[in-house]
């Protein structure tokens, strides 16, 4: 009896090998194909980020610009009143207002709003800045304002102040 050299026996580990190959190299496959996803996506969510970014300081630039341009504009009538040789105290100080109620105007357009601060009201640290204290007669009137010296402002919607009120605080003596 000849066997045959060119007929090879099969066996089951034989198999059994050639099918863990073939899964493992589908499994790596997959594997590559997952990093590759992963590497896109965080690739996509870079660019993302860097379009936002730009986007925002765009933004941010053209803001800038409108506050910019409404303050030029009350500049060219100061300068305008500055070059009146005529002027009066009257006529000064009504160009005066109208160059301040443009700020204000400009200012709140943008989105910031002017915090109400009076003569009176309780002290209060989150909102004002108290410059000085002045000494007051009665206990009704200790910590409260007795002079506003310049108002505060925050952005609309906003509890954080961007900038706090200036005022002159009265402390009762001791």
């Amino acid at each position: 009896m000849s066997k045959d050299k060119s007929q090879t026996v099969v066996q089951p580990e034989n198999i059994e090998m050639e099918a863990l190959k073939a899964e493992l190299e589908r499994l790596q496959k997959e594997l590559e194909q997952k990093e590759n996803d992963r590497l896109l996506a965080r690739a996509d969510l870079e660019n993302y980020r860097r379009r936002t970014e730009a986007d925002k300081a765009k933004y941010g630039l053209i803001s800038n610009m409108q506050i910019v341009m409404g303050i030029l504009e009350v500049i060219d009538d100061i300068q305008l009143a500055l070059q009146d040789e005529g002027l009066d105290k009257d006529r000064a100080v009504e160009m005066l207002k109208i160059g301040s109620d443009k700020l204000n105007a400009n200012l709140q357009m943008n989105g910031l709003e002017k915090v109400d601060v009076k003569i009176g009201d309780k002290f209060d640290s989150a909102t004002m800045e108290a410059i000085t204290t002045v000494a007051v007669d009665s206990e009704d009137k200790n910590n409260t304002v007795v002079a506003v010296v310049s108002a505060g402002y925050k952005y609309a919607g906003q509890a954080e102040m961007l900038k706090t009120a200036k005022v002159i605080v009265g402390r009762q003596k001791s």
